[in-house]
C-alpha cells in the first residue's frame, strides 16, 4: 500500500469498523462538549452564531482565564484532531487485522491522543500568557490586528518549511513496514509518533488561530475540515494551503491598517 492509498470504506476490515466508530463517537463527544460550554438559553439563530463565533473568554484572572482556555483545548482534541487521525488508524487497523490485532488500533489512538492533550494544555497557557500579556499592554486594536495578520502569515510561511513536509509525510503513514504484531509498548510508541508528527504540521496554524482570537466553534470546524483534507490529500495541498493563509494574513493586516491609510503613505 502507498503512502497515498487509504482503506475504502466498503473494504474495511472488522477490527478497522470497530476503530471507526471508536473514532466517530470520540468526535461526537468532543463537539458535545464543546457545544455544552455555550451560555445556556441562547433565545434565536443569531444569538447561538455569535456565541458560536465568540472566542474563548478574556478579561478574567490567568488562573481563571487559562482554566476557560482549557475547557475549549481539551475537547478540541478529539473533536478537531481524530478527524484527521482517520486515514492513519484505519491504515494501522487493516494492516494490524492481518496478523491477529484487536486492540491495538486503540492503543495507538491512546497514545495519538495523549500527545495532543499535553499539546493542548500547553496551548492554552501560551494563549493565557499571550493574551494576559497583551492586555497588560494596552495595544490599540490596529496593532493586534496586524499581529493577528502576521501570525496568520506565519502559520503559511510554516507550509513551506521542509519539516512540515516531514511531519506530513509521517501523518500519512501507511503502516506497510509492520510485517508482524507489535507489541502493546511498541503500539503506544507508533501512537505518540504519529501524534508528535501532527503537531508538527498543525502547531502553527493552531497557534496562529489562537493568536488571532479565532479559537472558536467556527473556525475550529474550519481548521478541522483544512487539516483533514491536508492529510487525505497529501503534498499537493500544501502549498496552496500556505497561499491562502499568507493572502489571509496579508489581508487581516491591511484591513487592520486600513487601506485608505496606506494608499496616503504610498501616495505621499
Amino acid at each position: 500500500m502507498s503512502s497515498d492509498a487509504q482503506p475504502h470504506p466498503s473494504a474495511l476490515s472488522a477490527t478497522a469498523w470497530v476503530t471507526l466508530l471508536s473514532l466517530l463517537g470520540l468526535i461526537l463527544a468532543g463537539w458535545a462538549a464543546l457545544v455544552v460550554a455555550l451560555p445556556p438559553g441562547l433565545p434565536d439563530a443569531r444569538a447561538l452564531w455569535a456565541a458560536l463565533c465568540q472566542p474563548v473568554p478574556s478579561g478574567m484572572g490567568f488562573t481563571e482565564s487559562y482554566i476557560a482556555a482549557l475547557a475549549v483545548w481539551l475537547p478540541m482534541v478529539p473533536a478537531m484532531m481524530v478527524p484527521s487521525a482517520i486515514p492513519m488508524a484505519l491504515a494501522f487497523a487493516d494492516r494490524i487485522e492481518r496478523h491477529g490485532g484487536a486492540i491495538r488500533p486503540l492503543v495507538l489512538l491512546f497514545g495519538y491522543l495523549g500527545v495532543w492533550l499535553v499539546a493542548a494544555a500547553v496551548f492554552a497557557f501560551v494563549q493565557t500568557v499571550g493574551a494576559t500579556g497583551l492586555a497588560s499592554l494596552r495595544l490599540p486594536d490596529k496593532a493586534l490586528g496586524i499581529l493577528g495578520g502576521f501570525a496568520i502569515g506565519l502559520a503559511g510561511l510554516w507550509q513551506f518549511a521542509p519539516l512540515k513536509r516531514l511531519s506530513l509525510a509521517a501523518c500519512r503513514h501507511d503502516f506497510s513496514e509492520i510485517v508482524d504484531r507489535p507489541t502493546i509498548v511498541e503500539t503506544l510508541r507508533i501512537g505518540i509518533q504519529q501524534g508528535l508528527a501532527c503537531i508538527g504540521c498543525c502547531w502553527v496554524l493552531m497557534l496562529a488561530a489562537a493568536f488571532a482570537g479565532a479559537m472558536n466553534l467556527v473556525w475550529m470546524a474550519v481548521l478541522a475540515a483544512v487539516m483533514t483534507a491536508e492529510k487525505l490529500m497529501g503534498p499537493r495541498a500544501t502549498a496552496p494551503l500556505g497561499l491562502i493563509l499568507l493572502g489571509l494574513g496579508l489581508t487581516l493586516a491591511i484591513a487592520a491598517v486600513g487601506p485608505s491609510a496606506i494608499l496616503s503613505y504610498w501616495l505621499g
